[in-house]
């Protein structure tokens, strides 16, 4: 069987300690390599649940997981 983790953006990966690069919000490089962790060691696959993953350029926030 295979595992998932539902992921939604807002609250999870960016909460109110949200980082800024050039004036954007950007994933936190720690919460990333968390769910990237939890992935590796359980074998899981990661769905974005978010309306992140609706944005027209969604390549980057994919590469990241």
């Amino acid at each position: 069987m295979e595992k998932i983790i539902f992921l939604d953006i807002d609250g999870v990966i960016l909460s109110g300690n949200d980082l800024w690069k050039n004036g954007n919000r950007y994933l936190c490089p720690d919460k990333v390599k968390m769910i990237n962790d939890l992935c590796s060691s359980n074998n899981a696959k990661v769905v974005i649940s978010s309306s992140w993953r609706i944005i027209e350029n969604r390549k980057p926030l994919l590469e990241c997981f």
